[in-house]
């Protein structure tokens, strides 16, 4: 869910979310940061967002600029403290991701490509953990940590995919491409 200033799209955003809670619709939220400019009032609005949502991704600048954290896993249980957080997926660049659940946690390296630009690994990422968790069995707070780790090299290898081309949208992996960046690994 993107995160808007405007008026008119926040109170259309409040409409969404509260027919997708009466709908028992599963929200989730990345946190884009805005940069250092942004209010008080915008980064209280964004942790609030993540507080609301089922799944948050952000990264590891984000956590720190929105939480004050820069300890991965003190930052990563005081968001699924804060609410009704079930998954936070905290990219950490080509260093690769955290995935964590009230129950479980696991930290996936990243794959090593040649990168040409970043736009879009983001968007690559959470697209593939929103994917993967509508195909998971069991509900998201209660996947283990070997479904954890299958879900975040899949995420990083759509992420990495990306990463190999300028643009972005025109550039999200397949399910193929991601099992092919994941065979580069040994």
């Amino acid at each position: 869910m993107p995160l808007s200033p405007t008026q008119p799209a926040a109170e259309a955003m409040e409409k969404i979310l509260r027919v997708a809670r009466e709908s028992d619709i599963a929200i989730a939220v990345d946190a884009q940061w805005r940069g250092q400019s942004m209010t008080s009032e915008e980064r209280a609005e964004v942790r609030y967002k993540a507080a609301i949502s089922e799944v948050v991704k952000l990264t590891d600048v984000e956590m720190e600029f929105y939480y004050g954290e820069t300890d991965l896993l003190k930052g990563t249980e005081r968001i699924l403290n804060a609410g009704v957080t079930k998954l936070v997926a905290l990219t950490l660049g080509a260093f690769g991701c955290l995935l964590r659940t009230r129950r479980a946690w696991v930290y996936e390296p990243g794959f090593r490509v040649a990168t040409l630009d970043t736009t879009g690994a983001g968007d690559s990422f959470l697209g593939a953990l929103l994917y993967s968790l509508c195909r998971t069995e069991h509900p998201t707070d209660s996947l283990a940590e070997a479904e954890l780790a299958q879900i975040a090299a899949f995420c990083n290898a759509c992420a990495a995919y990306s990463t190999q081309f300028r643009g972005s949208l025109a550039n999200m992996a397949s399910v193929a491409d991601a099992e092919k960046i994941r065979a580069l690994m040994p």
